[in-house]
């Protein structure tokens, strides 16, 4: 395999099984216990590699480390063959997965699972390296929970071909204003079209009546941003098909997408700002005409000790994984009446519910998704929506859960299904992939990422969050708003490694817990970048592992200043003043801030210093008098103010009365 850095580009080639004629900057295969290498066995008669498994619960994986240009797009496929499952049900995996220069884990791209006996199936997928990913690692793998033999053979991987997309930036992704006006577009390309450069493309974007005809058409520049705008007279309200053509330098056409809008009158979104919740043109929430900020928690199912102990803090809704099965315990009431009593007790509480079906998906070759008393995902989703869109708990709906791309146009068909039975709540999504972030923007109305950086006591930076807002940023940043919230970092990630659960010593030499000022950078790094709502994750993870179940006192009270604290300054950060952007001197390492504006005329300046090492910006303050709230930043002198610490840092600063 050759690699050009510079040009991102590289030739397509299959990986050997041995250790010879290795890829670019590859080291050698490491297999564990259980793999081994074979000749003749694969398809055709080539050579494969075994892994034999008699522990269900064993989880050893083969894995060849190797090196790709960051941010490059590539294909990734290879042929799996399931021989004999001796216990449970075999899934059989392929990944590549990035780790950075400290070996953190940085994501992957992930082959589907296959489980069909006595063949070879080839399987293939599409991912792109992450920015900071320093090595990157082949891995093939058994979902635990099964025994038996699997053979995997001819992995290839190249450059992926190129793909483009373009989307309304509109306060409903796939609405459009029926009073006309300007409206802004974005544009995201990956991969190669040989002969094109990015410069001097254009779009053609027309509206057409369903069955033909058209309405209105226009053609734009697309500028450095992957942002153009487009101006159309009044349009009929009703459905319409929206066809993009994307055009080169040289006028030549590269490619086109249709999709359907809905085209809707202004009365209609006075009307829904008045009786529903809704996303607002400065990205806010508004629950029957009020502003509204969350400050969720993500919970596992809902009880009414939870709620209790919820309500004691600034936290004012939650995303329940378990909203189509939840129940209150020691009631008889089960199914859409169970979780009905549920949605009942957290409006008494007076907390707001993301409602779930995340989970309701049909995976290929799994069983029907179950939930409500009824199966399949379309159904589960449909009696929800159905059951609960007129409840004063619901907020808006969980379509995604970190679902690979390869799954979006069925994750668009459900989005459509929830949008026509209910177009008063939005629809809010959690994507995880963040090279790919912009690829996912027509299926939300509201963006969520969850950038998740504090993994191991040498930790000093969150690098990951800043990267995974400028994406964000990229994919939904528009002249009205960013419709962002972002999941907030609570827990210890070692309890989601499966030896880190079994082994203390291990889990306490690599893993840590975000301390109160990481927790705190994090938000503010969001805040900075536009969220208009913050989730933590997660109620249930704050006692886990089991065995540091003792720690759940300082997670929830640190988790629960941090709240606080965004609290405090809800005023500003939902005002309708502009919040500009600080002029920062930074004299030393990565700092962020952004000034905010409440109704009174007050300032606010939020700071996060980004880490590794020392950090130090000066700024002047938008008032002249202001108030430091955890003591990062000092007046110099003539209002010029400095902050400045070590590693992750943050601060507040108010306009003193």
């Amino acid at each position: 395999m050759t690699v050009s850095a510079s040009a991102k580009t590289f030739v397509a080639t299959e990986i050997p099984f041995s250790n010879v004629g290795l890829p670019f900057g590859a080291k050698a295969w490491d297999l564990p216990a259980g793999w081994e290498f074979e000749n003749g066995t694969g398809p055709s008669g080539g050579s494969a590699l075994r892994l034999t498994r008699t522990d269900p619960q064993e989880y050893v994986n083969a894995r060849l480390p190797f090196r790709l240009p960051p941010e490059t797009r590539c294909r990734f496929e290879a042929s799996i063959r399931v021989e004999e499952a001796t216990e449970g049900r075999i899934t059989a995996m392929g990944a590549v997965e990035f780790f950075d220069a400290q070996n953190r884990y940085l994501g992957g791209g992930h082959l589907g699972g296959v489980n069909v006996m006595g063949e070879w199936v080839k399987v293939e997928a599409e991912f792109t390296v992450t920015r900071d990913t320093d090595e990157c690692r082949l891995m093939f793998y058994i979902k635990p929970g099964a025994a038996g033999t699997v053979r995997f053979a001819n992995p290839v991987i190249g450059p992926a071909p190129f793909r483009w997309t373009a989307y309304p930036l509109t306060p409903v992704r796939d609405e459009l204003p029926a009073e006309g006006g300007p409206v802004t577009f974005a544009y995201f390309s990956q991969g190669l079209l040989m002969g094109q450069l990015e410069q001097g493309r254009r779009c053609r974007v027309e509206l057409e009546r369903e069955g033909g005809g058209s309405v209105a058409s226009g053609e734009s520049l697309i500028d450095e941003e992957g942002r153009f705008t487009l101006t159309f007279g009044r349009l009929a309200p009703g459905t319409t098909r929206l066809r993009y053509t994307l055009l080169g330098s040289d006028g030549a056409e590269l490619g086109t997408k249709s999709t359907l809008v809905t085209v809707v009158d202004e009365e209609v979104v006075r009307g829904r700002i008045q009786t529903g919740c809704v996303v607002d043109r400065q990205g806010r929430m508004m629950v029957r005409g009020q502003k509204y900020f969350p400050l969720a928690l993500y919970m596992g199912y809902v009880q009414l000790d939870e709620l209790k102990d919820i309500q004691d803090s600034a936290f004012n809704c939650l995303i329940p994984y378990g909203s189509c099965g939840m129940t209150l315990t020691g009631s008889s009431k089960k199914d859409v009446e169970g979780a009905r009593e549920v949605l009942d007790a957290c409006e008494a509480h007076n907390i707001k519910v993301v409602f779930s079906f995340s989970g309701a998906y049909d995976e290929p070759g799994a069983d029907p998704c179950e939930g409500l008393g009824v199966k399949t995902g379309p159904e589960v989703s449909r009696t929800a929506v159905k059951a609960f869109k007129d409840h004063p708990a619901i907020l808006a709906w969980y379509l995604n859960d970190e679902q690979p791309i390869e799954n979006l146009p069925r994750l668009l068909e459900r989005r459509r299904l929830v949008r026509e039975l209910d177009p008063l709540h939005p629809i809010y999504a959690v994507m995880c992939q963040i090279p790919e972030f912009p690829f996912y923007s027509e299926l939300v109305d509201i963006y969520g990422i969850d950038p998740y950086p504090i993994v191991d006591p040498a930790m000093n930076h969150i690098r990951l969050s800043q990267y995974a807002h400028q994406m964000a940023e990229r994919a939904v940043r528009s002249a009205d708003g960013i419709p962002l919230w972002t999941v907030i970092q609570a827990h210890n990630i070692g309890a989601y490694d499966q030896k880190a659960c079994k082994d203390p010593e291990y889990y306490r030499e690599n893993f840590r817990d975000p301390t109160f000022e990481e927790m705190l950078a994090l938000t503010l790094v969001a805040l900075i970048h536009g969220a208009k709502g913050l989730i933590f994750f997660s109620y249930p993870d704050l006692a886990h592992p089991d065995f540091d179940a003792g720690a759940r006192e300082q997670r929830w009270t640190n988790t629960k200043r941090v709240a606080q604290a965004v609290k405090d300054v809800e005023g500003y950060l939902m005002s309708d003043a502009d919040s500009p952007a600080v002029e920062l001197d930074v004299q030393e390492g990565a700092v962020e801030a952004r000034s905010f504006q409440n109704d009174d005329g007050r300032w606010c300046v939020i700071l996060a210093g980004i880490g590794p090492g020392p950090c130090r910006a000066t700024f002047k303050a938008p008032a002249p008098k202001m108030t430091s709230m955890f003591g990062r930043t000092r007046l110099e002198g003539q209002g010029v103010y400095c902050f400045k610490g070590t590693d992750v840092v943050a601060d507040i600063l108010v306009e003193s009365v």
